[in-house]
Order: structure tokens, then sequence, then C-alpha cells
């Protein structure tokens, strides 16, 4: 059974999802690593519903990521391409956590908001940012796979 991850990051902005992809994996500190291999992928595809007033859609994720791979302890992201927003321009969703796995291949769920502001760290650092603000995106204190989440989601504006 899947399970959908909160949304708690928003790239907008210089946002479409190659550039973020990209920028995880070689602009920023530390780099991110593909978790889709050519013979073995670590992440259970995950989709979300997308409406930017244009052309509402399901939308699988473009990319999944880790600082460390496929690795039993890392943090993990997924990105999908939230196309072009009449208020947004090209805009890329995700979704942030740090997990363990299990040798039954369960990946147990850690943090959602600890991990998106690490990734907030990381591209405040980086340069890449315009502005950073945060917003209440989902139901306040609900909680997703057993862990709590707040709600709020980072939105990286991207130069």
């Amino acid at each position: 059974m899947s399970f959908a991850d909160p949304l708690n990051l928003l790239f907008t902005g210089n946002a479409k999802v190659d550039r973020v992809a990209d920028l995880l994996m070689k602009g920023v500190f530390p780099p991110w690593l593909s978790t889709q291999l050519p013979l073995y992928n670590c992440a259970e595809t995950h989709y979300v519903y997308v409406d930017n007033g244009i052309e509402p859609k399901w939308q699988p994720m473009n990319y999944t990521l880790a600082i460390g791979g496929c690795a039993l302890h890392r943090c993990h992201i997924r990105l999908f391409d939230g196309g072009l927003g009449e208020q947004l321009g090209e805009f890329t969703l995700a979704s942030v956590h740090y997990e363990e796995s299990h040798p039954s291949k369960i990946h147990a769920i850690q943090d959602w908001d600890r991990s998106q502001g690490f990734v907030r760290q990381t591209f405040e650092s980086s340069g890449f940012c315009k502005q950073i603000r945060d917003e209440q995106f989902q139901s306040e204190y609900e909680v997703v796979q057993n862990v709590p989440h707040d709600g709020v989601a980072t939105v990286l504006e991207l130069r």
C-alpha cells in the first residue's frame, strides 16, 4: 500500500523540474543522488494532483533523489513538475523527509519538517534563491505515516 507524502516544498521562479533536480544534484551542497537506477528503483512512484489553473492533472514524480542514494538512512526528496501556473510561472512541487529502511524494504519516515528546514537552509546558503517564505499548504498538525507534519510548505523563489 502506498501513502502520499505531504508537499512541503514549492519551487517557483526559474523552477522547471529539470532545473530544480540539476541544482540539487550539482549546484548545492551536499549533492543529491538519483534513486532511480538502471536496474533498481529504491523509491515508490508517487503522484500529486496539480491544478495550475491551465491544465489540471495527476502528475507522477519526475525525480526521486536522496542524500545517501539508496542507503538505509537518508534524506529523500520527490520532485513533481507543476507545469506553468498563471501566477507562479514554471513551478515544481516537492516532498522531502528523513527515512530509515528496513530489511523488508519498508521505508519508515522519521521526519517531515526537520528535513524541510534542511532543504531551506541548503538553498539559503547557495545564492540560488531570490526569496524564501513559508505558507500553510495543508491541514495543521496532520499525522502522515505516523509522523506529525505542521502543514507548512517552504516556498523557494529561484533566480
